[in-house]
C-alpha cells in the first residue's frame, strides 16, 4: 500500500510540474507575440567582459606584465589569492600608492606593505598579481572585479 501511495504522489507531482511549465511557456510565448523582446544577457556580459579584458591587457602591458607572467606568478593557494585581492582593492583606493604606481609603472612595495600591515615579503611575492589587480580596481572594470571576487 505504501508503494502505491508513493507512485501516485510522484505522478501527481510530475503532472503539476509539467502543467506549471506549460503555463510559463505559454506566458512567455504570448509576451513575445505582443512584441516583448528578450535579450541574451549572458552574451552581452561576455562582450563587456571581453572589452574589459582587452583594456586591462593593454594597460598591464604598459607595466611590462604579460598574461603568461601573470599566470606564472599568481598566488596558487586560495587564502594567498584572497589576501592579495584584498591588498589590491584596499591599495587601489589609496592615492599615495596609485599615483606612483601609474606614474613610474612600479608598485611602491614598502609603502604598500606598510599601508596593508603585511610584510614586504608578501608584497614582493605577489607583486605582479597585486599590480595587475590594482589596475582592475582602479580602472573600475566591473565585470573583471566581479570575476576576480568570485574566484
Amino acid at each position: 500500500m505504501n508503494f502505491v501511495k508513493v507512485v501516485i504522489r510522484s505522478r501527481v507531482i510530475d503532472y503539476l510540474r509539467k502543467e506549471k511549465k506549460n503555463e510559463e511557456m505559454a506566458s512567455l510565448d504570448s509576451m513575445e507575440e505582443s512584441g516583448v523582446q528578450f535579450q541574451d544577457e549572458s552574451r552581452q556580459s561576455e562582450n563587456v567582459l571581453a572589452i574589459e579584458i582587452e583594456e586591462w591587457k593593454s594597460t598591464i602591458e604598459d607595466f611590462d606584465i604579460s598574461l603568461e607572467q601573470l599566470i606564472e606568478e599568481s598566488p596558487k593557494h586560495k587564502d594567498s589569492r584572497e589576501r592579495a585581492i584584498h591588498i589590491s582593492e584596499k591599495s587601489s583606493k589609496h592615492k599615495p600608492i596609485t599615483i606612483p604606481l601609474f606614474e613610474k609603472k612600479r608598485l611602491p612595495i614598502k609603502l604598500t606593505a606598510t599601508y596593508n600591515n603585511v610584510s614586504v615579503k608578501v608584497i614582493k611575492g605577489n607583486k605582479v598579481f597585486i599590480t595587475s589587480t590594482i589596475i582592475i580596481f582602479k580602472n573600475g572594470l566591473a565585470s573583471l572585479i566581479d570575476w576576480i571576487k568570485r574566484g
